[in-house]
């Protein structure tokens, strides 16, 4: 099996790495009970410590809860300087309106960090002016770029996000490993893959041979009115440890 979508070394790292060094070192956790939020959060705790930071709080939550009025307020009480979102579906959405209407209630702000929200769940949640939300993925839309564009030709106005430039990306890579070995062979494909680097709508991209992740470049963008904006940008591509 080949992985072409971002592990922890990939997302969570270098966007804990920025919020700690940009934001501050109290955080809190939350995240859907389930084996990724808790892993995450983990993750996320082992670093913050180590960076001689502290965890204010830390809960979970069951899929589809929309009630936060316990979690806010601890979370604004507690001079958090970010909250690490790891909610799933609706209950982001809840929580983020949630937080938003407390922040403008107190006259007050706080940054969340996502490693799973992309342009696509914008237009559920409120306009955000209290709460900066800071996304980390290896590729954001932006106005005038041509993959969108030509894809909205094709299909109709929708959004586009790092979700749908991996699957084009994965289909791309199989045709082409397809085309050149002559054959769908799975471990010829496979030996093709690994043998060189190929382009990608995300640049020059190449799979470990040891893991069969693939290397990933690195944004963090933050949410806006016109969907998300590009703060930082690692340098190169991360490998993956998954």
């Amino acid at each position: 099996m080949l992985y072409s979508g971002g592990c922890p070394s990939q997302n969570l790292v270098p966007l804990l790495a920025y919020a700690l060094r940009e934001r501050g070192k109290r955080g809190v956790l939350i995240g859907s009970n389930y084996v990724w939020g808790w892993e995450s959060n983990r993750i996320a705790r082992e670093l913050v410590e180590a960076s001689h930071g502290r965890i204010v709080a830390e809960k979970y939550f069951h899929f589809g809860d929309c009630d936060f009025e316990a979690i806010v307020p601890r979370v604004l009480e507690g001079a958090a300087d970010f909250v690490l979102n790891n909610l799933a579906g609706e209950s982001s959405y809840a929580f983020l309106a949630q937080l938003e209407a407390a922040c403008e209630r107190q006259g007050t702000g706080i940054t969340v960090l996502s490693c799973n929200f992309t342009e696509c769940e914008l237009p559920a949640i409120p306009r955000l002016r209290h709460v900066r939300l800071l996304s980390c993925g290896p590729w954001f839309d932006h106005p005038g770029n041509g993959f969108s564009a030509r894809q909205r030709v094709r299909h109709g106005p929708q959004i586009y996000s790092s979700c749908y430039t991996n699957a084009y990306n994965a289909v791309q890579l199989l045709a082409r490993g397809c085309d050149v070995v002559g054959s769908d062979d799975p471990a010829k494909v496979l030996a093709w893959l690994h043998a060189i680097s190929h382009s990608t709508l995300m640049g020059e991209l190449a799979f470990n041979p040891r893991n069969n992740h693939l290397a990933l470049p690195c944004c963090i963008a933050e949410a806006g009115d016109e969907g998300f904006r590009i703060v930082h940008r690692e340098s190169g591509v991360r490998d993956a440890d998954p």
